[in-house]
């Protein structure tokens, strides 16, 4: 099947799936998510999906849309070497809107939510902070990975196991204007591995936690506030990667499963419905306006 035919496919099945959750919530904004190596852009006012990337050489991963929906960061691997990570307009690209390059190493990169800096896993080395251009590269811990902000864009919330002497992954937190390395603290002592955090403008940070060898990764919320701990997804073939909406009233994620079942779903903060199917085989979802 050639990719203007899968393409208009794919349009047609997610204008469905959309419009009936459309009908009940009125979901606004766009999601960019990853499949096949190349980036995507869902935009949830109409169900049009646009193809963002199509390098043949590299593959594309982790993207994150900035809290005005204008950018995306995101990593890249070409022969199955890490090239570091980019930045790009959300839009197709092209000769007006090339991908910038700012670092030459690094994964799994994260917009502060005032739009003006970027953590990110350093290979083996820990978290960073840089600049939204590049400059200011800072290091921040020795240790962890799957850094997400907090609201106020001051503290920053990974994952760390070996270095922290933790039998799981387990949600530690770190200054983002530390002066000096390895200030974290854990927050959340959870048995099974807790992987993926996103931090909601309403203060709780979603993750995906290991449950057992049958089921997988579920959901759960965590308000470092009051430190209540939530489930809201049980029993699936295996959830992760969440992103909160920008209003933190919905959650998307991907889910495990068949080329049928498996994809892109989203579902209310709390729980409350249960989870849609928006995209088949999509992954690496993140939501913006």
């Amino acid at each position: 099947m050639n990719i203007s035919i899968r393409i208009i496919l794919t349009f047609v099945a997610l204008n469905l799936s959309i419009s009936a959750v459309q009908g009940q919530s009125g979901l606004t904004g766009k999601i960019v998510y990853g499949n096949g190596g190349d980036l995507y852009l869902l935009h949830l006012d109409n169900g049009l999906v646009q193809r963002l990337t199509t390098t043949q050489q590299s593959s594309e991963y982790t993207p994150k849309l900035s809290s005005d929906g204008t950018r995306i960061v995101f990593y890249s691997i070409r022969k199955n070497i890490i090239e570091g990570i980019y930045v790009m307009f959300a839009a197709p690209e092209g000769s007006g809107n090339p991908r910038v390059r700012l670092t030459s190493f690094g994964v799994d990169p994260a917009w502060s939510p005032d739009g003006t800096r970027i953590a990110f896993r350093a290979n083996d080395r820990g978290i960073w902070v840089m600049n939204a251009d590049g400059s200011g590269l800072r290091q921040l811990t020795t240790h962890g990975g799957d850094a997400a902000w907090s609201p106020d864009s001051a503290q920053i919330v990974f994952v760390c196991r070996e270095y922290c002497s933790h039998a799981d992954n387990e949600l530690h937190l770190v200054n983002a204007n530390a002066s000096s390395l390895d200030q974290d603290q854990q927050i959340l002592a959870f048995l099974g591995d807790d992987v993926r955090p996103a931090w909601a403008p309403s203060a709780k940070i979603v993750f995906a936690h290991y449950t057992d060898s049958k089921n997988g990764y579920d959901l759960f919320t965590f308000d470092p506030v009051t430190l209540v701990l939530t489930q809201i997804t049980v029993g699936s073939p295996g959830d992760n990667q969440p992103a909160w909406s920008p209003d933190a009233t919905w959650i998307v994620f991907s889910r495990s499963g068949t080329r049928i079942t498996g994809g892109i779903y989203i579902m209310p903060g709390d729980g409350s419905q249960m989870p849609t199917l928006i995209v088949k085989g999509g992954y690496q979802p993140s939501w913006g306006p």
